[in-house]
């Protein structure tokens, strides 16, 4: 069984890792320069310590320890800023990630870290489904109902705007069509050098 433990320097929080930008004339939340930064120091640490990507195949187990420098702040907040951290750095893809544990620790506020344990995953039968009245699960599915319902009308929009998208194209000469309309929240963010830049409308 391949198993491998370390530490690592903080995270940042998701609010700091993720901004949204324009890429190809489509709004899409990209990392930012400090979630760059933080990748090319986890992947420079671990490569001449650890070797690199030992993980190249088949699922994991992760037990994670969040020491915090204060506290305030959510654990989980890090927890996907974490997976994707470590991709092509630990692990080729955090879809990989069968199990995780996760916890906060006050115990070093001098020393911010995350301490980790990976190993390869093994299944384990789940606990049993709590015994709940039937009356819970009516109410269940009828709100698992509403819930699908939105998604589907969410996948219907989304076709219907690139269909629309499309037609409109095609009727136009390249030079006639007009810009891509840059959302609100991507106006005047700081993009990089390979996402095309906003421009107002």
């Amino acid at each position: 069984m391949r198993q491998r433990a370390m530490s690592i320097p903080l995270p940042p929080s998701a609010n700091e890792y993720w901004q949204p930008a324009i890429v190809r004339n489509r709004p899409m939340i990209v990392p930012t320069e400090l979630a760059e930064a933080y990748k090319g120091a986890i992947g420079r640490l671990v490569k001449k310590h650890f070797g690199g990507v030992l993980f190249d195949g088949g699922d994991v187990c992760v037990r994670a320890v969040v020491y915090r420098p204060r506290r305030a702040g959510d654990v989980s907040n890090r927890l996907k800023v974490l997976e994707d951290a470590l991709n092509d750095v630990l692990w080729t893809d955090d879809r990989q990630v069968a199990r995780i544990e996760i916890e906060r620790s006050d115990a070093d506020p001098s020393k911010p870290r995350v301490d980790l344990w990976v190993e390869d995953y093994t299944p384990q039968p789940p606990p049993p489904t709590p015994e709940l009245s039937a009356e819970f699960w009516e109410d269940f599915r009828r709100e698992q109902g509403v819930i699908d319902a939105h998604r589907r009308k969410k996948r219907e929009r989304k076709k219907a705007k690139a269909v629309a998208r499309a037609k409109g194209a095609e009727a136009l000469k390249p030079w006639q069509r007009p810009p891509a309309r840059v959302p609100r929240f991507a106006r005047g963010r700081r993009l990089g050098p390979n996402i095309i830049p906003a421009r107002k409308p």
